[in-house]
């Protein structure tokens, strides 16, 4: 595993600074849930899972649906 948002990982191009490493079936990501290591993601063939690293960690990660969990704990921490 390396840094979330180093930029290159597994001879990839990754953004993400939620990006922590990914698997042929799952993506970890740094944890939204307070009191946690990681969240997994797990898919059901490496296809979806290599769409989902594609399009989102190494392309709109600002969309992608851990980010936006992410970000919307830390604001309420922060009100």
């Amino acid at each position: 595993m390396g840094r979330p948002g180093e930029g290159q990982r597994d001879g990839k191009s990754v953004l993400c600074p939620m990006y922590v490493c990914y698997g042929d079936f799952e993506i970890r990501c740094r944890p939204h849930v307070p009191d946690s290591a990681a969240t997994i993601l797990k898919y059901a063939n490496k296809n979806l899972c290599e769409r989902q690293r594609t399009t989102y960690c190494e392309g709109c990660w600002e969309r992608c649906e851990q980010y936006l969990a992410w970000k919307h704990f830390r604001w309420e921490d922060e009100d």
